[in-house]
């Protein structure tokens, strides 16, 4: 049963349809793939996903005209109220002109939007470059640097030469070989992590309630949520899968993670000099905002955790910072790679309207009649 008579896109009556099919084929069933506009609505729904379960997996495809459709729809959103009261022609007059508009304003701007693009991606280009060409000993796990050294060492032994790397293309050119190497093997190492659901769980409450104890385990697990959130946000396959507003909902939450973690390090760093001041000890140099998220602090306030409670787990090796800013950096070139390809089509396509555009006006004008001259 489906209720197709409420008014609203309830879109009860495609859930059912998809239902009846795997009800239908039944547990054979593994892969169903669907071309419809319901897929931009299903796709990134969690209710949808609970529905049909986790053993099926679906594959939507929508309409290229569709998204565009909803660009359109988006710019002509603020006339629905003012169009609510208005009769047939003077709703479709509106309309119109607003579409004309809209037309007139996207095609003057069209070299202006197309060089924003690229001011944006050569800024992007250049943090990233920095960041994985100046990448430190310290920020590669051990247990990438463990095959590394045993394959070095058997070179030697066996006098075996080195191969020759090959030439790296943009936007990885003038950057180490190997450097790119270990980053794309940790960033899919961390991908594999995070689809495997392999996270860090939250600790189990410990004898130790002294406040410098929670505070220190609670820190720890909120500079945690902060890299597990950015990893989500920045890992290139799920930021395409789920889209672009579950990546502003990411945003939100780091922002939000990130005032909990200032929060508690004010508190902890009161808890840490009453503590050191009632036990008489030198008392530790104070966290700050500035250097919340280094490799320091982050080892500093997981040693506090680990000496009020020896049971802490350690955060695992993506959560950090700057092994974190070097698989970002890696997924941000490569989004930037993707983007220039886009970039250069949306550049000849304009460039293409443009001429043609151009060859319409100047054939307008030879059909044009010659004027009568006055008697």
């Amino acid at each position: 049963m489906s209720d197709i008579d409420t008014p609203g896109e309830r879109h009860y009556y495609a859930v059912a349809l998809i239902l009846a099919i795997t009800k239908a084929i039944g547990p054979k069933l593994k892969h169903l793939g669907i071309a419809y506009d319901i897929g931009c609505r299903f796709q990134p729904s969690a209710k949808v996903a609970a529905i049909l379960g986790p053993t099926l997996k679906v594959t939507w495809t929508v309409p290229i005209f569709h998204v565009y459709g909803h660009v359109v729809w988006a710019s002509m959103a603020g006339l629905i109220t003012s169009t609510r009261g208005m009769s047939a022609d003077d709703r479709r007059f509106a309309l119109e002109e607003r579409c004309q508009f809209i037309a007139t304003e996207r095609r003057v701007n069209l070299i202006d939007i197309i060089d924003a693009k690229r001011k944006r991606l050569d800024s992007v280009k250049a943090k990233a470059r920095l960041v994985l060409q100046g990448l430190k000993q310290e920020s590669i796990p051990d247990w990438y640097k463990e095959p590394i050294a045993s394959t070095l060492q058997q070179q030697q032994q066996t006098h075996q030469p080195c191969p020759q790397p090959p030439r790296l293309g943009p936007p990885f050119d003038d950057i180490d070989l190997e450097t790119v190497r270990m980053v794309k093997t940790l960033s899919s190492r961390r991908r594999k992590q995070l689809d495997c659901h392999e996270l860090p769980v939250e600790d189990d409450p410990v004898p130790d309630s002294s406040p410098s104890g929670v505070l220190a385990r609670s820190l720890l697990r909120t500079l945690a949520e902060v890299q597990l959130l950015s990893a989500l946000m920045y890992v290139r396959p799920a930021t395409v899968r789920k889209g672009y507003k579950a990546t502003v909902r990411f945003r939100q939450g780091i922002t939000a993670a990130k005032a909990t973690a200032a929060k508690i390090m004010i508190k902890l760093n009161a808890a840490m000099m009453d503590r050191y001041l009632a036990d008489g000890g030198d008392i530790p140099q104070p966290l700050t905002v500035k250097t919340l998220y280094t490799d320091a602090t982050f080892q500093t306030v997981e040693n506090w955790a680990k000496a009020f409670d020896p049971s802490t787990k350690s955060l695992p090796w993506w959560a950090k910072p700057s092994t974190a800013a070097a698989m970002d950096a890696y997924e941000e070139l490569c989004r930037y790679r993707e983007e220039t390809s886009r970039l250069a089509f949306e550049r000849k396509s304009a460039n293409d309207w443009i001429i043609a555009r151009t060859d319409e006006l100047a054939e307008l004008s030879r059909r044009r009649p010659e004027p009568v001259a006055e008697a």
